[in-house]
């Protein structure tokens, strides 16, 4: 192993000033997009969990909200104190479900804003430069839930949650796409991320295209 590296300093000091600037270059870059692929892996994971968990909120509303029903429709029909109690027992733990879901949903950006809010970051950042923001369309989220077995009876939301998803694209070199992500991450607000696409233009400057989502409980276009 010495003696490799013995050889390779040996290479590297028969370079010429400019060739062993572009070694160093070429190994600074191949680093720096590691590190980045690393920062974003450990960011998307965190998404993921959370869109999980208010998915599942939002399915367990939905299921006690069909629950309440066919429990007024039998108390209606023979009324009957056990019932009563179930359908109370229902009303509360949907009321305590309910405020769940919209305390996490309070916690993230508004759609309206989210464009405006990531565009004026960029901006702050004088060695990136904005090429283009797109709107990604606007879905229910309960659409993206792939685990259910084919077949499977779903029950019907009654408090439909909008994913509202948003396309970035920037250039700029990696440590400032690096410094951008961690600012966005200081935000107050939350938001999704579901892709981060880093290409080499030119060394030092890359073409960064990112895809991020929020939640909402309307269906209201984003404001690109």
């Amino acid at each position: 192993m010495r003696k490799k590296l013995q050889k390779l300093q040996q290479r590297y000091q028969s370079l010429k000033p400019r060739e062993r600037v572009i070694v160093v270059s070429g190994i600074s870059m191949a680093l720096g997009v590691v590190w980045f692929n690393l920062v974003f892996n450990s960011i998307a994971q965190k998404s993921a969990v959370n869109n999980t968990e208010i998915m599942t909120l939002q399915t367990t509303v939905a299921t006690l909200r069909q629950q309440q029903a066919t429990l007024v429709q039998q108390r209606n029909q023979d009324p009957n104190q056990a019932e009563k109690q179930r359908l109370q027992r229902t009303q509360e733990e949907l009321a305590k479900l309910d405020a769940q879901l919209k305390e996490k949903l309070h916690t993230l950006i508004a759609p309206q804003q989210m464009a405006s809010v990531l565009e004026a970051m960029l901006q702050q950042n004088a060695q990136l430069q904005l090429q283009r923001v797109q709107s990604m369309g606007v879905k229910p989220l309960l659409a993206d839930n792939e685990e259910a077995e084919e077949g499977e009876e779903k029950p019907a939301a009654t408090v439909e949650i909008y994913r509202h998803s948003l396309e970035i694209e920037f250039t700029g070199s990696y440590l400032a796409t690096l410094a951008y992500l961690k600012a966005l991450q200081a935000l107050p607000w939350d938001f999704y991320w579901d892709a981060v696409r880093l290409e080499v233009d030119k060394y030092p400057n890359t073409r960064v295209v990112i895809t991020v989502h929020t939640l909402s409980l309307r269906e209201g276009w984003i404001g690109v």
